[in-house]
């Protein structure tokens, strides 16, 4: 998804308010374009590697995603990664932003909102790293 994408959101077959708009997103890696959940219709930006690393002590500007992320109200979060099965990349983001430090800081009481089946899920995909402090936050968010 690198590079121009024919969507700024809303209708993206026309843009938004019905323009034939183009977003120029040449200027965020495409790791960037994946953690910040950008998509036009059924395509999603993908992960090329470089997201897969810690929770904590990563660079300054994988935090990016996240800040827009938590823009959205936690349920609609929750709806983009429910109902469907996810890849191994964005089961990373998912359990990345609802076990992450911010997420759980900003929002306590609404760990409560993410279905147990996702929270099952999450947990799982984070105990199978090799990172024990993306394991512990992992126990900390999605264990009952």
């Amino acid at each position: 998804m690198a590079g121009l994408v024919p969507c700024a959101g809303g209708n993206c077959n026309n843009g938004p308010a019905g323009s034939a708009s183009v977003v120029d997103t040449s200027i965020i890696s495409p790791d960037q374009q994946f953690q910040a959940g950008l998509f036009c219709g059924p395509v999603h930006a993908t992960q090329t590697g470089s997201g897969a690393g810690p929770w904590s002590g990563y660079p300054a500007y994988e935090s990016v995603a996240e800040q827009m992320l938590l823009e959205y109200p936690t349920p609609e979060l929750v709806a983009a990664v429910s109902g469907r099965q996810l890849s191994e990349e964005e089961m990373e983001g998912a359990a990345r932003l609802f076990g992450g430090w911010e997420f759980n800081r900003s929002r306590p009481s609404d760990n409560a909102l993410i279905p147990d089946d996702l929270k099952t899920n999450l947990l799982e995909h984070s105990l199978r790293s090799t990172d024990e402090d993306k394991r512990n936050r992992a126990k900390h968010a999605f264990e009952r």
